[in-house]
């Protein structure tokens, strides 16, 4: 079949919304050549994978949480005498908001981060009175952590309507007629007027709000709660018998940084592949389309 330039673009004008582009080789035959309307297509499902990925991303994320302790003094539970005051300084706590169950007790709505775990193992924590503790609590001392968790919670009472932050982990253990125990725990209230007045609590925490919570005492600079303690004793006519033990207060902590980090879940995984899948095929099919348009120039220019 012989051709012209203007014989080949007739061709391939009419001929482009069924085959693509048409052209003539070198030896005067017909061939298809991917059209724009494939390339097209293919960008159409790489955008849309994009736009599908955004709001999945960011559906859980790490949170860690900074905090400043103050002097604080040790109460004793043996009842010694001469403890000094320690110099303080930084420590954090770090949990993620992937698991949450909120629960509604009438006046109290309390939204618990379990970080992954039914009993809320997720949350670890670093402090600056650990160090002054005999046995290192985390390695299993004072028995293991039975839970460590996040528990923002909410009271609508007649008189004031109270928001509490509180992350804490706890071990105990038992040998015999022995106990021991560490304590750990953090709590940020605030108090204001009465949503409702009457007694019961619709609110919840969410994770959103949790952290806009914790972002107004940064910056406000407001006061927040802090204990550690651990505890060394024994049961005697069903009272306690302390042999070491000692508790960490203070009422002047300061939260000094809160910082959320995105992290994708298994959805978001997928529509990120689909994504590049879809993208690989654009530039695929755009590398094919543009040569192909070239052996159709020259084979259309020097038809025989």
């Amino acid at each position: 079949m012989h051709g012209t330039v203007g014989a080949a673009t007739t061709v391939g004008a009419r001929s482009k919304s069924r085959l693509g582009l048409t052209g003539i080789d070198g030896r005067g035959l017909m061939m298809k050549i991917p059209g724009t309307g494939v390339v097209r297509r293919a960008q159409a499902v790489a955008i849309l994978a994009a736009v599908l990925i955004a709001p999945s991303a960011a559906s859980a994320a790490t949170v860690i949480v900074g905090f400043d302790v103050n002097n604080v003094s040790p109460f004793d539970y043996t009842g010694a005498s001469g403890n000094s005051g320690l110099a303080g300084g930084h420590g954090s706590f770090t949990f993620d908001d992937s698991s949450i169950l909120v629960q509604n007790y009438g006046t109290t709505v309390i939204t618990n981060f379990f970080g992954g775990s039914v009993y809320g193992f997720g949350t670890t924590w670093t402090s600056p009175i650990t160090a002054s503790i005999p046995h290192d609590p985390y390695s299993g001392a004072y028995g293991p952590f039975y839970d460590s968790y996040v528990f923002p919670n909410v009271e609508d009472y007649p008189s004031s309507f109270i928001e509490q932050f509180g992350a804490q982990a706890n071990t105990f253990s038992q040998v015999g007629n022995q106990y021991a125990a560490y304590h750990i725990e953090l709590r940020a209230t605030t108090y204001s007027s009465p949503r409702n007045g009457d007694g019961t609590s619709a609110y919840a925490f969410t994770a959103t709000s949790a952290e806009d919570f914790l972002r107004g005492f940064l910056n406000s600079g407001a006061p927040v709660y802090f204990n550690e303690s651990y505890q060394v004793y024994t049961l005697q006519n069903g009272l306690a018998v302390y042999s070491d033990g000692k508790s960490w207060s203070d009422y002047n902590a300061r939260i000094t940084s809160v910082t959320v980090s995105g992290v994708p879940e298994p959805a978001a995984w997928a529509m990120m592949m689909i994504g590049f899948f879809g993208l690989g095929i654009m530039l695929r099919l755009s590398r094919h389309a543009s040569h192909y348009r070239e052996l159709s120039i020259v084979a259309a220019t020097e038809g025989v």
